[in-house]
């Protein structure tokens, strides 16, 4: 399910919100607890979405889930009064406080949905739309859709790991279930199995964050019919130039033969 959660700068500060993406954008993980007007229904794992309110610039500019049980606690607007509360761990905050990512009558009009689904009385009030919907719009409007490689999986829902299916479309190609990919980083991390680089560690959180190639240990072209791929077993994780290294040669080289090619002054720096 998914939430709206909101702030208004007339009830906190436009400098409080501002340091919170601030932090964010230095790469620092972001818990802050919000209000949360449906307590009784809302679950950890839960995803949100920070909507801004009020007569200027109102928008999405935020997104992230919910990290812990819901809380009575004293009203941060008014000490006399308790609320209920929420922490949410953020995955994306907009850079600045003033420029939401996208506004709430754009989204509306691309998710055919009201405004008022952007702008709940209550913070902590579900999305009335399609949730999957307003999560894969977010996703392309934030970057976060992971790419899609050559010899890669991408993402898709799926219990079993089907990779092969070849199908002739002027080229030959193949479906590629995308929960293969996930699962095979959800194992094996965004760190190159060849030469050990991370590269949010190298080009910062905003650029490097999550990005990994995925390489099929066994070519999908020299298969050709259906399979069940073990995302653990079949897929590790390279960075692009030891991607484009090991497909140098074909059949392309495993991992550890090109591990060895790597001089050990440069697989030092990632250790």
């Amino acid at each position: 399910m998914a939430w709206i959660i909101t702030w208004n700068k007339d009830k906190w500060s436009e400098e409080k919100m501002q340091d919170l993406m601030d932090r964010f954008s230095s790469g620092e993980t972001v818990v802050e607890r919000w209000k949360f007007g449906a307590h009784k229904k809302g679950c950890i794992g839960d995803k949100v979405y920070l909507s801004r309110t009020g007569k200027h610039s109102p928008g999405l500019m935020g997104s992230g889930k919910i990290a812990s049980k819901p809380r009575l606690e004293e009203d941060f607007a008014d000490s006399s009064k308790n609320a209920w509360y929420v922490d949410i761990r953020f995955d994306y905050l907009a850079r600045k406080a003033s420029n939401p990512l996208a506004s709430h009558k754009d989204l509306a009009d691309l998710l055919n949905v009201p405004t008022r689904a952007f702008t709940p009385e209550k913070s902590g009030t579900s999305f009335s739309g399609n949730d999957a919907d307003l999560e894969q719009l977010w996703d392309k409007l934030t970057g976060n859709l992971e790419p899609v490689y050559a010899g890669e999986a991408d993402f898709n829902e799926a219990s079993e790991y089907i990779e092969g299916a070849k199908k002739t479309v002027l080229v030959n190609r193949y479906e590629r279930d995308p929960e293969a990919r996930k699962k095979c980083i959800e194992h094996h991390g965004i760190q190159c199995k060849a030469c050990g680089i991370t590269l949010g560690l190298v080009y910062g959180q905003n650029l490097g964050r999550k990005y990994i190639h995925v390489h099929h240990i066994v070519p999908l072209n020299s298969i050709g019919k259906e399979y069940v791929v073990d995302p653990v077993e079949d897929l590790v994780p390279l960075c692009p130039n030891c991607h484009a290294m090991i497909h140098q040669v074909d059949p392309p080289m495993t991992v550890s033969s090109l591990r060895s090619e790597i001089i050990d002054s440069y697989r030092k720096l990632f250790k």
